[in-house]
C-alpha cells in the first residue's frame, strides 16, 4: 500500500531554512511514526516551502 502525507515544514514558517531535517505538526508526526512500523506500507511525506531546503531522503525503511 502506498500513501501520500501532503503538510507543512514548521521549518518554513519559522524561516530556519539551515536546519536539515523536516519538523512537522503533532499529528502528522503521530500518523509518520505510526506508518514507520507497518509492514507493507510504503509513505511519502510532501511539503511546499518557499526555499529549498535540505531534507533525508528517508526517515525510515519505508518513509520518504
Amino acid at each position: 500500500m502506498k500513501i501520500v502525507i501532503l503538510t507543512t515544514d514548521n521549518r518554513e514558517h519559522e524561516r530556519s531554512y539551515a536546519e536539515t531535517m523536516p519538523r512537522f505538526g503533532t499529528t502528522p508526526e503521530a500518523l509518520i511514526q505510526g506508518f514507520a512500523g507497518l509492514p507493507g506500507v510504503e509513505v511519502h511525506i510532501v511539503s511546499c516551502t518557499q526555499r529549498p531546503m535540505q531534507s533525508p531522503e528517508k526517515r525510515a525503511d519505508n518513509l520518504w
